[in-house]
């Protein structure tokens, strides 16, 4: 029987592709690498193939169509004032 996806498991695809985002806009597609964007997700590079198996799936991915999704914050940022 094959296993149920986690709950959070959209959510944690959207952070790659956000963090990935920021990666490439800095360093470019070519300058960036799945160990730099598993570092900057605080994930293993294990994980980060389970959610896409190369960088070129994580520039071509279909979420990206969706731009309303964000990934949820974990903590409010307070503004000062």
């Amino acid at each position: 029987m094959a296993r149920s996806r986690a709950k959070d498991y959209d959510d944690k695809r959207l952070v790659i592709l956000h963090r990935s985002a920021q990666l490439f806009a800095e360093s470019g597609y070519v300058g960036t690498s799945m160990n730099a964007i598993a570092d900057a997700c605080r994930v293993s590079k294990a994980l980060l193939y389970h959610y896409y198996p190369d960088k070129e799936a994580i520039l071509f991915s279909k979420s990206w169509l969706r731009p309303s999704r964000r990934p949820k914050k974990r903590h409010q940022i307070r503004r000062r004032g």
